[in-house]
């Protein structure tokens, strides 16, 4: 034997189980210590550590990425919360305005028109006062659902803009596209008449070609002039706003 000390694996004569042979001199003198296990002893306590490690890794990695998908779901719901009138399940005022401005630089850009409507639920004060807080909010939802579910594009956008009034932004929409957008919304109000309290609403209508040196502002103002003529007028209608000016001025 050349070696001092190692180990080596051999077959047993007597029982024929593989064994893990380690030795090593003592000193100089022609003495050897060997110690002779079992392979598979000496491999399952390592195998049973490495599944337990195993095992506890592979938990902690699915709990990661759980937690991971949690939080990136509740910051999706949280994301939708503050863009998003909780009674009416579109968009609120906050989001209007910062939409309305991102799509009116958009459109400046690309020289696209940009359509509004300035929505009011006719006579919804009385209707509170005759039937209710209660009453009333479910009117407001079912409207908000109307308004979602009224065939919308995917770039439009329906918000709250206060109280019983609300509004559309419309993307690249002239004032006759945009009229038949608000025809659909009064024929659909018709339609769920019933579960709107058999209430009507009037709606403003304006159109700008924007321009960059220009804020949107003009274009709110336009759609609530339209807005109150159509109350002035008898309310169940749609006005649009006539400019005495070029509409892109």
């Amino acid at each position: 034997m050349r070696e001092r000390s190692g180990s080596f694996t051999a077959r047993s004569t007597i029982s024929g189980v593989d064994r893990l042979v380690s030795f090593t001199q003592i000193g100089e003198l022609p003495l050897f210590v060997a110690v002779s296990q079992a392979v598979d002893d000496v491999y399952a306590e390592w195998w049973r550590r490495a599944i337990a490690i195993g095992s506890v890794t592979l938990v902690l990695a699915v709990t990661i990425i759980l937690l991971a998908i949690m939080f990136r779901h509740a910051q999706r719901e949280l994301a939708a919360v503050a863009v998003t009138d909780e009674l009416t399940g579109v968009a609120n005022r906050r989001c209007f305005e910062r939409m309305l401005q991102l799509e009116w630089q958009r459109a400046a850009r690309i020289n696209a028109p940009l359509a509004l409507l300035m929505i009011d639920v006719d006579n919804f004060k009385a209707f509170n006062d005759q039937n209710g807080h209660w009453k009333a909010d479910d009117v407001l939802r079912e409207f908000g659902r109307l308004l979602r579910s009224c065939g919308m594009r995917a770039g439009d956008l329906a918000a709250r803009y206060g109280g019983e009034e609300f509004a559309v932004i419309l993307p690249n929409t002239n004032a006759k596209s945009a009229s038949v957008v608000a025809e659909r919304l009064q024929s659909s109000m018709l339609e769920r008449s019933q579960n709107l309290g058999g209430l009507t609403i009037s709606i403003g209508l304006a159109s700008r070609l924007p321009r960059a040196d220009r804020d949107p502002s003009a274009l709110v103002r336009d759609a609530d002039a339209a807005l109150y003529r159509a109350k002035e007028n008898g309310r169940n209608r749609c006005e649009m706003f006539l400019a005495a000016v070029p509409a892109d001025v």
